[in-house]
This record gives C-alpha cells, sequence and structure tokens, in this order.
C-alpha cells in the first residue's frame, strides 16, 4: 500500500564540507529512497517534496564545527500491516514459499501451498511485517487468502 507522508529527517555535517547547502540537502535526502526509512512510514519509494529546512551550528570537544540539519519532507512510502491483503507472485518454493510484491518479501506459511508454482499470483492476508532500517525490502509473513 503506497501513502504519502510529511516526515523529518535530522542529519549532521561537518562545516569544512559545504560548498552548496541546498545540494548537499537533496542528495542527502534522495539517498534515504529505496530503503526503510523507519518502522512507522515504512519503505521511502521517492521524495515528492522537500517542504522546509532549518540549519543549526554546533560544536564538539575536538574544536570541529558541524551543522545540525533537520528538513522536512513529502515522501511516498510503501507500508504494510497485520491484516492487509495483497496479491503477490511467487518467487521460490522451498520448505517455504516465498512471494513478492514490489520491495516486499513474503514468506508465505499456509499448508494450501502444495498447488502453488513459481509465478503464479496469489491473494495473502499479512500476519506479521519486519522493517530494519536502511533495508532494500520489507519482509512479511502471511497466509493465503481465499
Amino acid at each position: 500500500m503506497l501513502k504519502e507522508s510529511t516526515v523529518t529527517y535530522t542529519f549532521l555535517i561537518s562545516i569544512k564540507d559545504i560548498i552548496d547547502i541546498k545540494k548537499i540537502i537533496t542528495e542527502k535526502i534522495e539517498s534515504l529512497t529505496n530503503k526503510n526509512f523507519n518502522e512507522k512510514y515504512g519503505f521511502l519509494k521517492s521524495i515528492k517534496k522537500i517542504l522546509d529546512f532549518d540549519i543549526k551550528k554546533c560544536s564538539n570537544n575536538n574544536f570541529k564545527s558541524e551543522l545540525l540539519i533537520t528538513v522536512s519532507f513529502i515522501g511516498l512510502f510503501l507500508y504494510i500491516e497485520k491484516n492487509n491483503i495483497i496479491n503477490c507472485r511467487i518467487t521460490d518454493i522451498n520448505n517455504i514459499t516465498i512471494g513478492n510484491y514490489q520491495n516486499i518479501k513474503i514468506m508465505i506459511i499456509d499448508d494450501n501451498t502444495k498447488n502453488l508454482k513459481v509465478g503464479d499470483n496469489v491473494d495473502v492476508k499479512i500476519l506479521a511485517t519486519q522493517i530494519k532500517l536502511n533495508h532494500n525490502y520489507i519482509n512479511a509473513v502471511a497466509t493465503l487468502n481465499f
């Protein structure tokens, strides 16, 4: 399921690395795409718009100056949760049947998978998900939905 959300992201950058602050912010935010952002939002597919940013200077004990940058942006997220019904394609059959939907790897635990073959499309009901920060997929466990 795709959803659009406004989020805030904060990062540090060394003052000595600054040439074009808007370019640095854009590159940093774009580097977050095609990865899991966090458990609340899910997998970040794309950045729709950077809304605002705030810059604060901070120094640490090594006399090294850094900027603390907080950016608000609108992103398009792939997010699933328990009880969602999705149509996935079977990609592997071993002891466990594996399905795939966009950037979601789905382990199907169901006694009725015997007649399935690689390439079949099936509806599944999500039982649980696991979103690991910066991974390029979401893990899910599902059962067949008839």
